[in-house]
């Protein structure tokens, strides 16, 4: 997660609804046979491996030219800190939401950043853009686009799912209840409830499972930046993960639907300035 006060900015990306989904109107429906036979559930990708070849070894040159090169768009210049707190001062100082989770999003697209950046710095659209250019090293990446494609997002796996309901139930059990703000308990609450419905579906969106975006199938809205999203941070890190490939929409006139690379593990990323600072 990015703040602008210090030059740091979030991808505020749209919610992604797959058109493939079935529209289902009643809960109950959800198994019938009938039903669960007419849902084409595909797999995701899985574990991706990005920036095998080391970046502090690299000259400017590879570094520029590398495939695996990412772009963050910012609303100011800043210099990438990978020790930075990024949940800091969370719910007063972010310039956008955490769709995925507490993190360092990125993109490939350059022209992407690009426009991120132009969005986010309105009304000042007039000075420079402020890209910055990193590079993964061997970064465990949950790659959740479609494995047969990589053209949409596949739901995430049953067993993913459960394992994420099951710290957030062990976090709720857990929380100290007294010095918890009333209105996040009683927002906690409320997503166990959306966690149950989404139990009870055939397949289940990353986004819809962290509620920041809608699941048609449900009423249950969505929510930018949930209280939940340094937890779920914490999760992925603890599965092994550095973080999480997912085809999000851009912002502005020339937003468009590209692959949002997501770090957990900010130190699996860092600018060329950065792989080659000596300590």
């Amino acid at each position: 997660m990015l703040f602008s006060n210090i030059g740091l900015s979030l991808i505020f990306l749209r919610s992604f609804v797959s058109d493939s989904v079935t529209i289902i109107s009643n809960m109950s429906d959800l198994t019938n046979p009938e039903v669960q036979k007419d849902i084409n559930i595909q797999e995701p990708y899985g574990l991706r491996v990005i920036g095998t070849q080391n970046p502090e070894e690299m000259t400017r040159e590879e570094f520029d030219n590398s495939p695996d090169l990412l772009f963050h768009g910012a609303s100011e210049p800043f210099i990438y800190d990978p020790k930075f707190a990024y949940n800091s001062n969370f719910y007063t100082n972010n310039d956008g939401s955490a769709t995925l989770g507490t993190a360092f999003y990125t993109t490939l697209n350059k022209l992407q950043a690009e426009n991120y950046s132009y969005v986010r710095m309105m009304p000042h659209e007039n000075e420079p853009l402020n890209v910055v250019e990193l590079l993964p090293k061997n970064a465990r990446m949950l790659d959740l686009r479609e494995k047969t494609s990589l053209e949409k997002n596949a739901p995430v796996p049953k067993e993913f799912f459960e394992k994420w309901r099951e710290k957030f139930v062990r976090h709720y059990k857990e929380e100290d209840k007294e010095n918890t703000p009333w209105h996040i308990r009683s927002f906690e609450t409320r997503y166990l409830v959306h966690l149950d419905k989404l139990e009870k579906l055939p397949d289940i969106d990353l986004r819809s499972m962290l509620w920041t975006s809608v699941d048609r199938r449900l009423t249950d809205g969505k929510y930018p930046s949930p209280p939940w999203i340094d937890l779920f941070s914490a999760f992925m890190k603890g599965k092994g993960y550095d973080g999480v490939i997912y085809i999000e929409g851009g912002e502005g006139k020339k937003g468009a639907d590209n692959a949002t690379y997501c770090f957990y593990n900010t130190e699996a990323i860092n600018t060329f300035e950065g792989w080659h600072k000596k300590e």
